[in-house]
């Protein structure tokens, strides 16, 4: 339903009720690292719309019922949730395929936690449960949205320890959950200095790596940011031929 004529990879971009303007620096990041953008726009397309793709970037967004990762909502943050049930059905629809066809998948901010999640892992619900301060982790008000607000330390042996090329990153930060319990097939690469897990990744597949932070809004400033996107369109890439 995407035709390509020019045989670069075709990139699904879940996405939902989001800001347009959100959305276009998915798509920016995606085509200027050598990718065809498309969306995967829930309601409009099905699951089975996402074979049609050469790989996967899992967008931010709004938070995951816990009731997918086997909780109830804690009432002493119900107040902080923002769900989305239709969403969540359709991405994990959609991840449930990818992992089948092995796709290289990004995910980015909702999309490293439903990562966890659609593996068996759990999220934590809001970060005061941890004790940690929401505002370490959300600069909405404070700094432009391409700024880091703190740094993540990166595990020296992991791929994103060597496509970000170093094992103290500067990140943006827009949210208020986390992974919890890590899935078991994902191994936590990256921690900001609070113990916020940061980064996941699956060290037996071609390219499936997941970040708590927006690279998608930094490329522009941050080059170390770029290779994310370029290496998962290098894997999508190779995975045609």
């Amino acid at each position: 339903m995407w035709a390509v004529s020019d045989g670069r990879p075709r990139v699904g971009i879940t996405w939902s009720t989001g800001s347009e303007e959100a959305l276009a620096w998915y798509r920016e990041a995606v085509a200027a690292a050598g990718g065809v953008p498309v969306v995967l726009r829930t309601g409009e397309v099905s699951p089975d719309d996402a074979d049609a793709v050469d790989a996967l970037v899992l967008a931010g967004g709004g938070d995951i019922h816990p009731h997918r990762y086997g909780q109830e909502v804690d009432p002493r943050v119900a107040d902080t949730l923002e769900v989305d049930e239709a969403r969540d059905a359709f991405e994990l629809a959609v991840v449930a395929r990818a992992l089948d066809r092995d796709l290289p998948v990004l995910g980015i901010c909702r999309g490293v936690q439903l990562l966890n999640v659609a593996l068996g892992g759990t999220l934590v619900q809001d970060l005061s449960l941890l004790g940690v301060e929401r505002a370490r982790h959300n600069q909405r008000g404070r700094l432009p949205m391409w700024e880091a607000a703190h740094d993540v330390r990166v595990a020296g042996h992991s791929a994103l320890r060597r496509l970000l090329g170093e094992t103290v990153v500067p990140v943006n930060s827009f949210h208020h959950q986390a992974v919890d319990r890590p899935a078991p097939e994902l191994a936590v690469v990256a921690e900001a200095f609070d113990g916020v897990v940061e980064a996941v990744e699956h060290p037996e597949r071609r390219f499936l790596v997941g970040v708590q932070w927006h690279p998608e809004r930094m490329v522009r400033h941050a080059p170390a940011q770029r290779r994310l996107f370029v290496a998962l369109v290098a894997a999508a890439t190779e995975s045609r031929r």
